[in-house]
């Protein structure tokens, strides 16, 4: 529908200026505050572009607001965002976390009266390997043909093909050591914290641990009870690793509620020291498994583990590789359809139920485990945006020997 208006719209003007609609435009009487010339026009929208790609390389929204209306409204928003300006500050920023190398050039711009339409070329970044080249194919995270309209010398309304987009920004990444060569069980998990709740954690791991929301302090725990150490306080968006054998707890210090991400390599224990999972019997505190469960092949040495927030568009596709370790993807909003080749478990939110298949429909809460040496493709499938999680493991191979035995898994919070 919206590659249908936005066609149409084009068709439209191209047919205009080659009827001359263009010179009838600029000899008609101008609408107050409206902008009718064809070179303000496009130089406003050539301004648009430079603006944004500054945003983009910088991260400082500032260029934006020298060329955006306050009142700006983006008639076909971009994946998972507000419709106002605000929302394309915010997309721009996700580029400039995700690939700051990415250029839009203006490569032909047409105005008539108060709309300009641009057909514009994505360079550089947005086709990189990312996150640690895990994705090896993905749609542009900009649409190629907008519609604009201009007044005062301002945008404020733009028009543009959403649905085809994708941008992956990361979110978090740490290094972790596999000391014990061990099967590790992998999952990625959301506890959300009632003010006040904590959450007293089992000494199994390594974890990364992502603040989504609210604030939460955590405390480690040396001497069987007592907290000995000095706390860590996490902000939205901060991030820690925890070493494996490390006992802490994470309690919610603000007014309301924290929602943290737990991405948790654990090895099976048969013995029972520990004969319940460390997310049982939880007060204040409720636990959504969101991926995983399995235990895939990670081996031993150091490994780099990255978390990426990413958005497709209805009808956008992002294809990942595990050649470097697995990959885990958790659907948190909308509709994909997967296809893998190698070894893949979807796990169903609705059951926490586990299989190994080659082809799925995946929904909010499903999520996919990807074993190493495996490839896996994902297309927008539903009406709305896909909105998913991405954890990726990137692993070294074991430094040689020193001549020293033993080892645990590293020293958690620094």
């Amino acid at each position: 529908m919206r590659r249908t208006v936005l066609m149409g719209i084009v068709t439209a003007m191209l047919l205009a200026i080659a009827a001359g609609a263009i010179a009838a435009a600029l000899v008609m009487p101008a609408a107050p505050g409206i902008d009718a010339s064809a070179t303000g026009g496009a130089e406003t929208v050539r301004r648009f572009y430079a603006a944004a790609n500054d945003v983009i390389a910088t991260g400082d929204p500032a260029p934006l607001h020298a060329v955006v209306a306050p009142h700006f409204v983006d008639a076909d928003p971009l994946p998972g965002v507000a419709p106002g300006r605000a929302g394309l500050e915010a997309y721009l920023l996700g580029l400039h976390a995700a690939e700051p190398e990415t250029r839009l050039e203006a490569e032909e711009v047409i105005v008539a009266g108060d709309r300009v339409v641009a057909r514009v070329r994505v360079r550089n970044g947005w086709n990189a390997v990312d996150p640690d080249g895990a994705i090896v194919d993905r749609s542009p995270p900009w649409s190629a043909v907008e519609s604009f309209r201009v007044a005062g010398g301002s945008i404020v309304e733009r028009r543009a093909d959403a649905d085809e987009l994708a941008l992956a920004p990361p979110v978090a990444e740490a290094a972790l050591a596999f000391v014990v060569p061990a099967p590790r069980v992998v999952t990625i998990k959301r506890f959300t914290f009632e003010p006040g709740a904590r959450w007293d954690v089992a000494p199994v791991g390594p974890r990364l641990l992502v603040l989504e929301a609210g604030s939460l302090r955590l405390d480690r725990d040396d001497s069987g009870g007592q907290a000995v150490s000095v706390p860590v306080v996490l902000a939205e968006g901060g991030s820690v690793a925890v070493g494996a054998g490390d006992r802490y707890s994470a309690t919610n210090v603000g007014a309301g509620v924290a929602r943290l991400l737990v991405v948790t390599f654990t090895v099976p224990v048969a013995s029972s020291q520990w004969p319940m999972p460390d997310d049982a019997f939880l007060s204040g505190v409720t636990v959504q498994t969101l991926a995983g469960g399995e235990a895939p092949a990670i081996g031993v040495g150091s490994a780099t583990v990255s978390l990426a927030r990413a958005t497709l568009g209805p009808a956008a596709k992002l294809s990942l590789s595990s050649a470097e370790g697995p990959i885990l993807v958790a659907i948190d909003a909308g509709e994909a359809s997967m296809t893998a080749w190698g070894t893949a478990w979807v796990r169903r939110g609705e059951d926490g139920m586990s299989a190994l298949t080659g082809e799925a429909a995946l929904t909010a809460g499903d999520g996919l485990l990807l074993q190493p040496d495996g490839l896996v493709a994902l297309h927008g499938a539903g009406t709305e945006a896909v909105e998913l999680l991405i954890v990726t493991v990137r692993v070294a191979p074991a430094a040689p020997s020193q001549g020293k035995s033993g080892g645990a898994d590293p020293d958690p919070l620094q």
